[in-house]
């Protein structure tokens, strides 16, 4: 026996075990690999409770009850000069502050920013007769230089006779951050408005804590969306959600998001089970 080929081997083996490991310490959420399931029984009480509402569910539910943390955020500065040399590009705009907002405008064009960093941009572009398409609306993002490798399509919404609302989010180890999103107003084949709130997530707290389930959720849901016109829920989203604080870093807890057919969202505390506002 070759006891020095049998050596290397071995070393290469140890080696490939390490990376692999590796890989999934850096690149696989640690959350979604524990956790409870819920059962055919707690489907159906869930598909019942629903039904009794009036609520009608276009997705499959959820099953998974994962373990997950805190996800630490911190603030994207950049100041309101960077968004206007985004946005107008080559064109020198007028300015003017008012209140917490800085406004920029060049002809119908107008841009707003507030001091915690949202951001409102009105096109004023002519309709062009096309088709009101999502790639309309990432072309736009793609020409501002806005669009990025993380981002995913989070709901398409009707808006009009010819428009569609198209939100965008940032995801983090496959977790939709819903608090880091791009909203893109198209209208007869033209984007009229684009709105921006950025945050950039930073890491996972070490605490897991399991998460309550997608019935606990929409438990919650059918009492507070009651008066929704809209019944139709074609979304039920794990992710993570936060408002903006006055803080260059912060902590954002994991949340339920159910979205119905008009847009309307409600995000419930995976934790807690409360709803945020």
């Amino acid at each position: 026996m070759d006891l020095a080929k049998v050596k290397t081997v071995l070393i290469i083996a140890f080696l490939s075990l390490n990376l692999f490991l590796a890989y999934k310490l850096w690149f696989v959420p640690q959350s979604l690999q524990q956790g409870a399931v819920l059962s055919p029984e707690q489907i159906a009480e869930t598909t019942a409770l629903l039904q009794k509402h009036g609520f009608d569910l276009a997705q499959s539910l959820p099953k998974q009850i994962p373990r997950m943390s805190l996800l630490n955020v911190v603030r994207v500065n950049k100041k309101a000069d960077e968004w206007a040399a985004i946005f107008f590009r080559n064109q020198t705009p007028q300015k003017q502050q008012r209140g917490n907002k800085t406004i920029y405008w060049v002809g119908q064009s107008t841009l707003e920013v507030t001091e915690n960093g949202e951001v409102t941009f009105i096109t004023g572009l002519p309709g062009s007769g096309e088709e009101s398409s999502r790639t309309v609306a990432e072309r736009f993002l793609r020409e501002l230089g806005l669009w990025q490798s993380d981002f995913k399509l989070d709901l398409a919404v009707p808006r009009g006779e010819k428009g569609y609302n198209y939100r965008f989010v940032q995801t983090y180890q496959g977790f939709p951050l819903f608090f880091s999103s791009i909203e893109v107003y198209v209208n007869d084949g033209a984007v009229q408005s684009v709105q921006i709130e950025q945050a950039e997530a930073e890491n996972f707290t070490d605490k897991e804590v399991t998460v309550i389930s997608a019935q606990k959720a929409l438990e919650v849901f059918v009492k507070e969306a009651a008066s929704f016109a809209n019944k139709r829920i074609i979304d039920i989203s794990l992710g993570y959600y936060s408002q903006h604080y006055d803080a260059n870093r912060w902590e954002s807890a994991p949340v339920w998001r159910i979205a119905t057919a008009d847009g309307q969202t409600v995000y419930i505390n995976a934790f807690t089970g409360e709803i945020e506002k």
